[in-house]
């Protein structure tokens, strides 16, 4: 005997029919922020659905969340974790009554940011999210574009989708995906060091050669305030305390180096903290900042950890000469020495927890993933230490000296060295898994992010992805979901308790029949 549609059927599967513009009446669901990392944690609203409905959530085609509505047909704050392995590019994000198929769909963007040098304040320059290039990967790196740029000594960040590279005369903003060129931010001299973004997206910080510091409005493109040193030339900006202000330091070689902290809203001087005389920050370096603190080194072997709300001194230590910059994770401050040596202090005290000797010299910026630090020397060699211990675990051969510090993602190690070259190497073993020849001297460290490999080497930017970014991994694009295909997991609970059980029904929808 055939089963007869009820009205309400009827109507619900013409209006699905129709599209899902008209299917989804007046209902709409929000997902804050729209877009960002893997494994990030978003907020989900709806308004618009059924009264005390029982509204699944999917992301893409799987059934991820279960949210309740009140009488009025709202739901509110229900958090959603984006999944680790959703790949760089456009998702969705689908809201289905359970029992009325009232339904919205919206889009998200799965994106990476590298706001500032060393990726976050600790400065560890690994990226924690990246999920397209990899060890059993790596191989087929090719080069995705090329920008020629104007005289860029330091390396870019990156922001939605945006880069942002410093350069002779100020700041270029290029498209990643394209390396096309959007705008540019001019100063008085030429930029220094790698711009930090706020984490809103409305700043740029950067200083210049000749002892600005420029804050540059990311919507108008205009200056929107500036701060004038005694002294020309500055350390990379470092953004602490939840984007409360910037931290910077000048390092001139004609006068005693500063560190300043800048409020964030408007340049004014928050504290200022002098170095010994004759010392200064290394030019292009940055301070690292955690819990509260900001650390820094200096060329003499300083290093000084200053309170990041008022700049009193908490603890000073000292590793002769240095031309690396700090890096803190898990409670440790990772130093380098000119003469091979690698300190490890304890964040809060500043006390030597070990000492590891590389066997080389001019040591510069370490990076700490994986339970390892890595730490690049001018003997030709990249080395990984136990970040706990300092043990050394290995050591790789480039064949020349090794710039600055290098990047981690994902299992892999990428670094630039002074003969043009270009490297990826196994993170846990030190194995040589991709080398390129780049177009000109590198000096700067490299970029990771939602699967490309982004190296400056002054007078070129090279974006490089799998395959030359043609691999179908790259840049791939979910496709809307069609309503009628997402079917909901009956066995997930009410994201929050107390939820009638009448309302978690298990009746098929009426758009389904």
């Amino acid at each position: 005997m055939k089963r007869l549609a009820t009205v309400p059927q009827i109507a619900a599967a013409m209006l699905f029919c129709m599209g899902p513009g008209l299917a989804q009446g007046s209902a709409k669901v929000t997902v804050s922020p729209d877009g960002g990392h893997p494994k990030l944690k978003v907020f989900i609203d709806g308004r618009g659905f059924g009264a005390k409905e029982a509204v699944d959530i999917y992301f893409d085609t799987a059934d991820v969340l279960l949210a309740v509505t009140d009488k009025a047909g709202r739901f509110s704050g229900y958090n959603l974790r984006i999944p680790a392995s959703a790949t760089p590019g456009t998702h969705w994000v689908t809201a289905i009554g359970r029992r009325d198929g009232i339904a919205d769909q919206v889009s998200f963007r799965v994106r990476t940011d590298w706001p500032q040098i060393g990726f976050v304040p600790q400065a560890k320059s690994l990226n924690p999210y990246e999920n397209v290039i990899a060890t059993d990967n790596a191989k087929t790196l090719d080069t995705f574009w090329t920008d020629s740029l104007k005289a860029s000594y330091d390396a870019p960040s990156i922001v939605k989708g945006h880069l942002y590279v410093p350069n002779i005369y100020g700041v270029v903003v290029l498209d990643a995906d394209s390396g096309q060129e959007e705008w540019q931010a001019y100063f008085d001299s030429f930029g220094m060091g790698t711009p930090a973004l706020s984490t809103n997206g409305y700043y740029l910080y950067l200083g210049d050669f000749s002892g600005v510091v420029h804050a540059v409005n990311l919507d108008t493109h205009n200056e929107a305030w500036r701060f004038t040193a005694p002294a020309g030339g500055f350390t990379s900006p470092t953004i602490v305390n939840n984007a409360n202000i910037v931290v910077v330091a000048t390092a001139s070689d004609t006068s005693d180096g500063i560190l300043y902290a800048l409020d964030a809203s408007n340049g004014a001087v928050k504290w200022s903290y002098n170095l010994a005389p004759g010392d200064v920050m290394t030019q292009g370096g940055a301070i690292a900042a955690a819990n509260g603190l900001v650390y820094g080194v200096t060329y003499l072997g300083n290093v000084v950890a200053l309170d990041a709300a008022t700049g009193s001194v908490r603890w000073t230590a000292f590793v002769d000469n240095s031309y690396g910059s700090p890096v803190v994770s898990n409670g440790i401050v990772y130093a380098s020495q000119i003469d091979g040596k690698l300190y490890a202090f304890n964040a809060q005290t500043g006390s030597t927890l070990w000492t590891a000797n590389t066997g080389g010299s001019t040591c510069y910026d370490p990076a700490v993933g994986n339970g390892m630090v890595y730490l690049t020397c001018g003997d030709k060699k990249l080395y990984a230490f136990d970040a706990g211990s300092g043990t050394l675990l290995w050591t790789a051969s480039t064949g020349s000296g090794v710039a600055r510090r290098p990047a981690v993602a994902n299992g892999v190690v990428f670094a630039g060295c002074d003969d043009l070259k270009l490297f990826a190497f196994d993170a846990r073993t030190g194995s040589v898994l991709w080398t390129a020849a780049a177009g000109g001297y590198v000096g700067v460290p490299p970029i990771v992010v939602d699967g490309t490999v982004y190296f400056n080497t002054a007078d070129q930017l090279t974006a490089y992805a799998l395959d030359g970014g043609s691999n179908a991994i790259y840049r791939r694009h979910s496709p809307r979901p069609a309503y009628a295909s997402l079917h909901p997991d009956f066995k997930l609970k009410p994201a929050f308790d107390g939820t009638a059980a009448a309302v978690i029904s298990k009746g098929r929808r009426p758009h389904d029949d």
